[in-house]
């Protein structure tokens, strides 16, 4: 008789994932029956060899990511290259009536890592509590992995039963994953007050003036200018456009400048005070209560900030209902089935605690979007802005450097000394040299990561769902 069990999830018929987890005597996995499986949700190094041929070719990039990053690593003396490997889809979701048996701190028997803390994990909450916006340390909770069924139910699908992942310095609330969808989340959640706090007026920049230095203001722009081609194209002259949560405006520029009607919603005052005159910018601390009218836009954009909301299913419902027929939504988000989140762990960049209060799975989202009315046109995994800064950021972050210290000084406050968290010469020569010498490689894993469909971050293009017909 087996000690434990192997556990299997199917979360949906287009979507089904496999999570294997050894339990059977000397450590090898029983054999399962058929299921089709998607390598962006399948812990490789465990299920890999029961991929069949058409995705072992996917599975050898998972390995060769990991790998090319380890090299990296080694290049600037960065320890501990897999502490605090995250699986979302590798969480114990059994519906084994029989499973609540079984001890919640038992970390060893549902897939998740159960390695205690690294040194530098230990070392980070020794430190005083930082006041930069980007440097609270993260590390593996000393309840991690273990179950708790919770009030508030998942955004995604509604279950209440999660286990425990993650701890963020300062702050009473834990990062959490859903067993039944992997979805992650701050529980409890923080209140509307401490939310606010999170983004001090000095978070947004001088809306008169960049938010980086320069060059990378300048590049954060052209790169800004393609996305708007990309989600502006196929509309009609004039149409209108919503940006959620538009902030500076960076984007309304954009669009207004190819002559679409802008408009944006923004819950901070002093952040939007920046965008450009001819949108159209409401603020309001919900979609809900910024008072559109029903049927009002022709596309809606969620650019990264959907993760940043109380009520993702919400807005989503609320878009639903402002946007035509047939209107389109384009929204992104980081991807936390990535190669790159799971080979990251607590150091991805793109966890960004405690701003982001939601963590998505690429699954997980889609699954969203179709449960709040939409139908998914297209997934996308390349981001030049996002995906390769991930790569580099979250490798230097599993050091001895400061958390996210690189992008810290490519912001212009920081570089010119204005934060009370200031870095010393050696400090930064040692971020820039890091950023240098991952650069290449980070393109490399971007490229490919793109290419196998595990992007650290993903956008995703829907449609209105056509409503359905009478008496059908």
């Amino acid at each position: 008789m087996r000690s434990d069990l192997c556990f299997v999830e199917a979360c949906d018929a287009q979507r089904d994932v496999i999570d294997v987890s050894p339990r059977g005597s000397g450590g090898r996995s029983p054999k399962l029956p058929e299921c089709s499986s998607r390598v962006d949700q399948v812990d490789q190094a465990r299920a890999g060899p029961q991929l069949d041929k058409a995705e072992r070719p996917k599975a050898a990039f998972l390995a060769a990511a990991e790998h090319v990053a380890i090299e990296a690593q080694r290049l600037i003396e960065v320890p501990h290259p897999q502490n605090d490997m995250i699986d979302p889809d590798n969480v114990h979701r059994t519906h084994d009536p029989h499973s609540s048996a079984r001890s919640a701190g038992a970390v060893g028997g549902h897939g998740l890592d159960p390695r205690v803390a690294t040194a530098h994990d230990a070392r980070s909450f020794e430190e005083p509590m930082t006041q930069a916006y980007y440097e609270r340390a993260v590390r593996r909770s000393d309840e991690w992995g273990r179950r708790r069924v919770v009030h508030e139910p998942c955004p995604v699908c509604e279950a209440h039963e999660v286990r425990v992942a993650y701890d963020v310095e300062g702050l009473a609330s834990q990062l959490v994953l859903c067993e039944t969808c992997g979805t992650g989340r701050l529980f409890p959640m923080p209140s509307e007050a401490e939310i606010e706090s999170f983004y001090p007026e000095d978070y947004y920049g001088d809306p008169a003036a960049a938010k980086f230095l320069l060059p990378v203001e300048w590049l954060v722009r052209l790169i800004g200018a393609r996305h708007v081609r990309f989600f502006l194209r196929d509309l009609a002259p004039a149409a209108r456009v919503l940006d959620v949560g538009c902030g500076r405006g960076v984007l309304l520029r954009e669009i207004a400048e190819r002559g679409f009607e802008a408009h944006g919603v923004e819950a901070n005052a002093a952040a939007a005070r920046g965008a450009d005159a001819r949108a159209e910018v409401r603020i309001a601390p919900r979609l809900a209560d910024a008072g559109y009218p029903a049927a009002f836009f022709d596309e809606v954009v969620i650019w990264h900030v959907l993760e940043h909301l109380r009520d993702p299913r919400e807005t989503l419902e609320e878009v639903r209902r402002i946007l035509r027929p047939g209107g389109r939504l384009v929204v992104a988000v980081p991807n936390l089935s990535s190669a790159q989140a799971r080979w990251a762990g607590a150091a991805w960049f793109h966890l960004d605690l405690p701003r982001h209060l939601f963590h998505f799975t690429l699954s997980a989202l889609v699954r969203l979007l179709e449960r709040t009315g939409f139908v998914i046109e297209s997934e996308h995994h390349f981001s030049l802005r996002q995906n390769p800064f991930g790569w580099i950021q979250s490798a230097l972050n599993m050091g001895s450097l400061p958390r996210n210290g690189l992008y810290t000084l490519l912001h212009e406050r920081a570089a010119q000394g204005e934060q009370s968290t200031t870095f010393d010469l050696i400090t930064r020569l040692k971020l820039v040299a890091g950023g240098a010498i991952t650069l290449v490689p980070a393109l490399i894993l971007t490229l490919l990561e793109s290419w196998f469909r595990s992007g650290a971050t993903v956008h995703v293009v829907a449609r209105v769902a056509p409503a359905p017909r009478a008496g059908a």
